[in-house]
């Protein structure tokens, strides 16, 4: 019932972008207090369903008319809307409770551990973003491009703290373990594929 978020550029009124951010900042969390309640239920799929729920009754009334105008979404239109809605709040519940996020995250990684399998990829980094994790978009050499999150401690004679960012157009060996975590942008849980390990080639 709670589609996948597509992406959204958080767009703030210029009008009035201290109000919009004081009522986002509610609504959020508002969100982050009711997710944190579905932290109990042990279904996967069904706690998954209260989380969208969360995100999508988290504003009231007047919540929905300032994001109509701020934000040109309407709540009447959620068929429509519902992707891009829940994007902007969960990107929002991020810093106000991220306790309870990576608690879900950890509930789905949990679950899964056990069949985590290493898996090892070569390629050029032809890609490298910085959003709630840093990434790597590595081509394989059969022309392959695979996206690969750099959630923990990694081994790796790399200084990545201070030099990941001159990765990009080099060649490097991965290893990667495939990671359930929770993923606040689509507001479901997704498969990572989490860096292990990093060697030059």
């Amino acid at each position: 019932m709670f589609k996948k978020i597509t992406f959204l550029a958080l767009l703030c009124s210029v009008s009035a972008p201290t109000l919009a951010q004081d009522y986002m900042q509610q609504v959020a969390k508002r969100a982050c207090e009711c997710t944190e309640k579905t932290l109990k239920n042990t279904n996967e799929k069904t706690r998954n369903m209260e989380v969208g729920f969360c995100i999508l009754n988290s504003a009231d009334d007047e919540d929905k008319k300032k994001f109509k105008k701020d934000y040109n979404l309407d709540f009447n239109e959620i068929d429509k809307n519902g992707e891009k809605i829940g994007k902007l709040i969960a990107m929002k519940m991020a810093p106000i409770c991220p306790a309870t996020m990576m608690a879900l995250a950890s509930a789905s990684e949990d679950k899964n551990k056990a069949g985590n399998v290493v898996q090892n990829m070569s390629g050029e980094v032809i890609k490298i973003e910085k959003d709630f994790f840093v990434s790597f978009m590595v081509r394989e050499a059969n022309g392959n491009s695979s996206k690969l999150f750099w959630t923990s401690p990694i081994e790796t004679n790399i200084d990545l703290a201070n030099q990941y960012m001159s990765l990009q157009g080099k060649a490097f060996q991965f290893s990667f373990e495939n990671q359930n975590m929770f993923d606040p942008k689509i507001g479901e849980y997704r498969a990572f594929k989490v860096i292990k390990k990093i060697n030059a080639k």
